[in-house]
């Protein structure tokens, strides 16, 4: 229902991998543990050394980046910062789960690379001071932990020690990480701010109001939404009715009022019955890895359009798919 041809392209583009990826893991030969083992070893490697390179950067320019982490910027990461700390997350939780597999089990090593690599993860996301990584990383860990109290007798006590710990980390973090201080200062300064001034633009009011007005833009077309093609354009000149002016250019913050302004209620609904396919099929609800995956995505949906960009649509699709494949846990 759009005309647009090149916003319709684009897309489809972008978007192509959630109907690739899965299909070419159906077509795929059975993964072999030690394989799916290997692959994670050397993903949890990899993004540690990445990670120590950013904290080297982070440690040399440190007095440069707590400026821009008290204006509301970022430490800088080798790409997209909140893709980044996605990806940190999930690589945490990779390392959690391979602690548990034979690779770990049949070498000390290894394993006790595993319990240093989750952990350095665990504290570098603090140190990152991006919000989105950090809540869906405890969200995840919350689930495992949940799984564990009500499904394993054998660890029930050590889980509710866990979960107790992961409450109170936050409060703590808050306090002793300088960077995570920092970023949380801001916020609280950009709140009352904003409350005194409605016309400053600062990072997390623009995307608030970026989802405010895709909404009301949205009712104008409830049932089929403005298409993919002339979503840009309508934003773009609603903006300028209602006389906001940021300064860039800002689609919705939110997967699914994105979702609902391009694709009405039709299209919402359909993606929501998605989702809910891929929780009770086989009774995923039940696999703590593949729920907290898909939680985990979710999640980040509320505050990202995640499916709007190459990285997170694979990030998506390999995940789930890598799952279903070859169920963890």
């Amino acid at each position: 229902w759009s005309d647009s041809i090149a916003g319709n392209t684009r897309l489809v583009q972008v978007q192509i991998p959630l109907l690739a990826i899965p299909i070419v893991f159906c077509l795929a030969d059975p993964i072999k543990q030690r394989d799916l083992e290997l692959f994670g070893l050397m993903m949890v490697l990899f993004t540690t050394l990445v990670c120590i390179f950013v904290l080297i950067n982070y440690w040399i320019n440190y007095d440069a980046i707590m400026v821009l982490l008290s204006r509301g910027k970022h430490i800088p990461t080798p790409s997209n910062h909140i893709r980044f700390s996605m990806t940190c997350g999930l690589v945490c939780i990779l390392a959690i789960w391979l602690y548990g597999q034979p690779i770990s089990k049949k070498n000390k090593a290894i394993s006790l690379f595993l319990i240093a690599g989750s952990i350095f993860l665990f504290l570098f996301l603090h140190i990152l001071a991006v919000r989105t990584g950090i809540v869906l990383l405890y969200a995840y860990l919350v689930i495992l932990i949940l799984w564990a109290i009500f499904q394993e007798k054998s660890i029930r006590s050590t889980a509710l020690v866990f979960l107790s710990v992961l409450i109170l980390l936050p409060f703590l973090a808050i306090r002793l990480v300088p960077s995570l201080k920092a970023k949380f200062s801001y916020m609280r300064w950009e709140l009352q701010s904003v409350g005194m001034d409605k016309e400053m633009q600062a990072s997390d009011s623009d995307r608030v109001k970026s989802i405010v007005y895709s909404l009301e833009l949205w009712k104008s077309h409830p049932i089929l939404g403005t298409g993919v093609g002339d979503l840009k354009d309508d934003l773009i000149q609603f903006y300028q009715q209602k006389g906001w002016q940021s300064n860039r250019f800002l689609y919705p913050h939110n997967q699914y009022v994105r979702d609902l302004l391009c694709f009405g209620l039709i299209g919402l609904g359909i993606n929501f019955l998605s989702y809910l396919f891929l929780i009770f099929n086989n009774k995923n609800y039940k696999r703590p890895y593949f729920f907290g995956l898909l939680t985990f995505f979710l999640l980040s949906f509320l505050v990202e359009t995640t499916l709007d960009t190459n990285f997170g649509v694979s990030l998506y699709a390999v995940g789930l798919s890598l799952l279903v494949k070859k169920p963890m846990g």
